[in-house]
């Protein structure tokens, strides 16, 4: 073999991830949709290491009650403690909820980003929430004003 070869070795077992569907019901990953893989993936990778993490849209293709409940509040708010996680998200759930310390607020002008620091959670809301109005908009369709 030459130094430039990699070894191979026949693996009699194989790992396999699956989803509690209820009832005694498994779902295969070679089964899952896009979203079904994040939630069972995200977990792992949120809590298998303390080195810092990046994530990309962690909210994509997922419904916003599970991104509050298992994203937010079983793992960003726990993970935080662990580890630095530098998110980048369209999710107020994520920024608000997580706890964000600090955001980083990026625009496009002439197909360039530029990136600024928001001073304050609410200069970033107003981008997260659609502004002020956008927010009092959804508070008063929850009935809440």
């Amino acid at each position: 073999m030459s130094s430039f070869e990699a070894a191979t070795a026949p693996i009699d077992d194989l790992a396999e991830v699956q989803l509690d569907q209820g009832d005694d019901e498994w779902k295969s990953s070679r089964e899952f949709s896009h979203g079904e893989r994040v939630t069972a993936v995200l977990p792992i990778v949120m809590f298998e290491s303390t080195r810092p993490l990046i994530i990309d849209q962690p909210e994509d293709d997922l419904d916003n009650q599970y991104v509050y409940d298992r994203v937010v509040q079983k793992g960003i708010l726990v993970a935080k403690h662990l580890r630095q996680m530098i998110f980048a998200t369209h999710s107020a759930n994520v920024a608000v909820n997580g706890a964000s310390e600090h955001q980083l607020v990026v625009r496009k002008a002439q197909k360039k980003g530029h990136v600024t620091l928001a001073k304050t959670l609410e200069d970033a809301l107003k981008l997260l929430e659609g502004g002020k109005d956008g927010l009092l908009a959804r508070l008063r369709a929850y009935g809440l004003l």
